[in-house]
């Protein structure tokens, strides 16, 4: 359960929140289970928050600085990522179907069994990623950089996946992730 403190501090404009955050560089927002949805988020600074289990959905994170940041469980579908920096932060089984991740620094994320379901990674840095047991049904990757064979062959995947050249569709891969 979130820190009514740091839930009512989120939930302010981002400028109060930003500026809390640097007043307090010590605190740890716990966010966890929290109701962010449709929040302007936009350029937060939200790294090393625990924001698991927390409903993030359509929100716009553009720009946020979420490095560090614990989303395990984390409900980002539909979510504006564009720009934001998740530089080693835990998106274990978080929800990223159809999000937006243009730009977004990725490297060193934690993405094991998430869903990236027709979300866009263009020109998004994938770099020392961990993808395994990710679902990319209908997931755009061909724009992202530092994505390696090794990691796609974690994944999972479909005909549907769109990946970079230079990256073999594995052999594992079924026809279509919707069918047994």
């Amino acid at each position: 359960m979130a820190n009514k403190e740091h839930y009512q501090q989120a939930t302010y404009a981002v400028g109060v929140f930003n500026k809390w955050r640097d007043a307090h560089p010590d605190i740890v927002p716990d966010l966890s289970d929290a109701d962010l949805s449709k929040g302007l988020l936009r350029g937060g600074k939200l790294f090393q928050a625990n924001m698991t289990g927390a409903d993030l959905r359509r929100t716009n994170l553009k720009e946020a600085d979420l490095h560090e940041a614990n989303l395990t469980r984390a409900n980002l579908s539909k979510t504006n990522l564009v720009g934001a920096n998740l530089n080693r932060s835990n998106l274990e089984r978080a929800d990223l179907s159809k999000a937006t991740l243009g730009n977004a620094n990725l490297e060193g994320a934690i993405l094991r069994q998430a869903e990236l379901n027709k979300a866009t990674f263009n020109k998004a840095n994938l770099t020392g990623a961990d993808l395994s047991g990710a679902r990319l049904r209908e997931t755009d990757l061909q724009g992202a950089s530092g994505l390696t064979q090794v990691q796609i062959d974690q994944a999972i995947g479909d005909h549907s996946t769109a990946l970079p050249e230079g990256i073999r569709r594995p052999a594992n891969w079924v026809k279509d992730l919707d069918k047994p």
